[in-house]
């Protein structure tokens, strides 16, 4: 089961809440968990919910589908049927599930959150689903505690960041201007507007995590690693980690990082007026493949096309 009070969920602890409080929780945890990313699936709600698992380790979803049957009776979630992926269906917060959210839960950004799912691409969706799965997988192998933000919230969070940052530049080119000095270097600021799959916060330190399941244009994955860079220089997060679908996107991205995770500049630093000098970011990259995680969100014979 997912240590909930790791990501500031509130946990299932027997001692201090009844059968009914625990019932209750585990809805309210699962509505604000769908809210945050959008929408959820059968078997990230077994987790969330903390569902008996078998010697195997599966979890036993008859009992699942039995909650979900009443939060959807209690017109807080609502099924999507979704053709075209994996799971076929998915669970979105109702009008009322986002009201009731809102009362309860004053962190929980409901500024871009639409009921209406049906135009989103069914790879976006697919997706998004390992994402979580993910996310959920490092939760429970940590150890400490931890600060957890899905894609939409770190967006949100990232145009407060770079705002206030351009806002420090421009302070600093002020005030240098005044002095009539400039003996000190000051970059140009570039925005880091690249948006994670989810970010976490532990230890100090922020990591932007990425699940890569198909191969983007070497011209994409040049812009992105360049941006990341500029996110690290610049003090927004210590740490990419990319986890790929197949050798194919894991050698490229290597590649792309060797080559890209630089930043020159030319400017003025410690009096010296003309000079190209560069910063390498390389090692703040991880890459690593990870077959299993396509495994546990879609089963051997569909992640086998990913070889």
């Amino acid at each position: 089961m997912v240590e909930l009070e790791k990501i500031g969920f509130i946990g299932y602890d027997k001692d201090k809440f009844n059968r009914n409080e625990i019932a209750e929780l585990k809805m309210m945890n699962v509505l604000r968990w769908s809210i945050m990313h959008k929408f959820t699936n059968a078997g990230i709600i077994a987790e969330i919910i903390g569902a008996p698992q078998n010697e195997t380790g599966k979890f036993s979803m008859s009992g699942v589908h039995n909650f979900i049957q009443k939060m959807i009776r209690k017109e807080l979630i609502k099924g999507v049927i979704m053709p075209q992926t994996y799971h076929r269906r998915v669970y979105i917060a109702t009008q009322k599930g986002l009201d009731h959210a809102q009362m309860l839960y004053q962190d929980v950004d409901l500024t871009f959150h639409n009921t209406d799912i049906s135009k989103i691409n069914g790879n976006k969706v697919n997706h998004d689903l390992l994402a979580q799965r993910a996310a959920l997988s490092i939760v429970q192998n940590s150890n400490e505690k931890i600060s957890y933000m899905s894609e939409k919230e770190f967006a949100r969070s990232n145009d407060e960041w770079n705002f206030e940052a351009e806002e420090k530049r421009n302070a600093i080119l002020r005030a240098e201007k005044k002095a009539e000095s400039s003996s000190a270097f000051v970059p140009p600021f570039i925005p880091f507007t690249r948006r994670p799959d989810f970010v976490i916060e532990r230890g100090g330190k922020t990591v932007a995590y990425e699940i890569e399941v198909s191969v983007k244009s070497k011209s994409l994955y040049n812009n992105i690693v360049r941006n990341y860079a500029e996110g690290i220089r610049q003090g927004r997060i210590d740490k990419v980690v990319y986890f790929c679908a197949h050798k194919q996107i894991y050698n490229t991205l290597k590649e792309k990082v060797a080559e890209h995770g630089k930043i020159k500049h030319r400017g003025k630093l410690f009096m010296n007026n003309d000079k190209f000098f560069e910063h390498d970011y390389s090692s703040c990259f991880e890459i690593a493949i990870s077959k299993k995680l396509l495994i546990s969100l879609m089963g051997n014979s569909v992640a086998a096309r990913f070889n």
